[in-house]
């Protein structure tokens, strides 16, 4: 498999789109995916660095994920990270 199917399969769990829809991508190294409910990219982002040891990108109203940088058996991680750090927010 590749980065880019994991990547596909892995945001298709229902439960990620609680908190964060993935935008159009293609098999390249980053794609975007849009902070649902009233999220703060930037203090998500922070979150995720200091909490979950994860590094993402906070552009405007998106988190980009550099997953071609990413091992193929993180990716999964990656997203369970991230909707980790928007749960914890979302239980303030």
């Amino acid at each position: 498999k590749t980065s880019y199917s994991i990547l596909k399969d892995s945001l298709k769990n229902p439960k990620y789109s609680e908190y964060f829809e993935p935008l159009p991508f293609n098999s390249g190294y980053f794609m975007c995916l849009r902070l649902k409910k009233g999220l703060n990219t930037e203090e998500v982002r922070a979150h995720l660095l200091t909490k979950y040891s994860t590094g993402v990108i906070a552009l405007g109203d998106v988190i980009r994920l550099a997953f071609s940088s990413v091992p193929q058996s993180k990716i999964p991680v990656l997203l369970e990270n991230l909707y980790n750090a928007c749960r914890d927010f979302n239980m303030q």
